[in-house]
């Protein structure tokens, strides 16, 4: 912004019309996009200034502890890996060498010099931020998802301080759990996350299948990619599902889906100006809730609740998200009503 500023005194210095400046600011703003990546999107990520460099290259990091969040399931492992960043801009880490480079300020691209597969899946490969940093202590933070609740995190301390908590936790009694088996929700989760996302994460996609080989268990995971029905959850009139209690509950059938988003779109998009929150232009993107009941006045109408990130619960109850909207459609008189974009 002060470059943009610098050049504006410049130009109106030599006369240039206000017209001219404001094309030149809309030219030079497209010419340098914002970030679009999730990779280079966390909040924590801190500034890396040349003290921190500084402090990050001053000596060995050994790691203790790895957590791995996926979709709202944490777990933590004992991680024995040590990393040695060099000013030269080469690491260490164990057996694999490689080189290290600063994007943006913020975050730390680790490649191996290696071409090799193995290397390609080590833990520290790729791109991470720094979410911690002090004279003892090294936090390694990995996004792996445009939503920020798939991550990598890699606590290390310095060697010298890792002597000491080695022999604390040699008294300690292990409490670090080990994981076995994916859990349901990370499977059903599993099924939605994007070509990019899968790619970063060195998944590969099969005829719409995907296969994970963790621990002693391969799991094949379909996509259903094709399926128009895979982010909808259709209630069942006999299903509990939480604050929304009507008397006269019905099922609505799968068919009436395109009809119901058809309605709510041309409602949203006739009355949009109405209501305040982000633009809704698709209604394909969204997890999408239906249930059905009668009005008492001779109505069948679904109350539709749609939002944008996966939630383990889904299927089960109401969803509350910072990004959705809820609409009413009244299949009677096809028409809607009770539209709100939260903000």
């Amino acid at each position: 912004m002060s470059q943009i500023k610098s050049i504006l005194g410049q130009l109106s210095a030599h006369g240039i019309s206000t017209i001219v400046l404001i094309a030149f600011c809309f030219a030079y703003h497209n010419a340098f996009p914002q970030r679009k990546y999730y990779e280079y999107n966390n909040p924590e990520a801190l500034k890396l200034t040349s003290k921190r460099i500084e402090m990050l290259t001053s000596a060995e990091w050994q790691a203790n502890e790895m957590h791995l969040m996926m979709r709202g399931d944490k777990y933590t492992y004992r991680h024995r890996e040590r990393i040695l960043y060099k000013p030269d801009g080469t690491y260490a880490a164990g057996s694999l060498e490689g080189n290290w480079k600063i994007v943006y300020n913020r975050y730390l691209i680790h490649t191996p010099t290696s071409q090799k597969v193995p290397d390609q899946d080590h833990s520290v490969v790729g791109i991470y931020s720094i979410t911690s940093l002090n004279d003892s202590i090294l936090t390694l933070t990995k996004l792996h998802s445009s939503t920020r609740d798939m991550t990598t995190r890699i606590s290390f301390v310095k060697q010298t301080e890792k002597r000491r908590e080695d022999s604390k936790l040699s008294q300690a009694p292990n409490s670090v759990s080990e994981r076995r088996r994916l859990s349901a929700s990370e499977i059903d989760s599993i099924r939605f996350l994007s070509k990019e996302e899968l790619f970063i994460n060195n998944w590969a996609i099969n005829n719409d299948t995907v296969y994970l080989p963790i621990s002693d268990t391969l799991y094949r995971i379909s996509m259903n990619s094709d399926d128009p029905l895979r982010k909808v959850k259709i209630f069942k009139e006999d299903e509990n599902v939480g604050y929304f209690v009507i008397a006269r509950r019905f099922t609505p059938p799968s068919n009436i889906v395109t009809t119901v988003d058809s309605l709510a779109m041309d409602f949203i998009r006739t009355h949009r100006e109405d209501h305040s929150g982000p633009e809704i232009t698709d209604i394909e993107p969204y997890f999408r809730q239906y249930i059905g009941y009668d009005d008492g006045h001779g109505n069948r109408v679904i109350y539709l609740n749609a939002f944008c990130r996966y939630h383990r619960d889904w299927k089960s109850k109401i969803v509350s998200d910072p990004c959705h909207f809820r609409i009413y459609v009244n299949l009677t008189k096809n028409e809607c009503f009770g539209l709100h974009v939260n903000d």
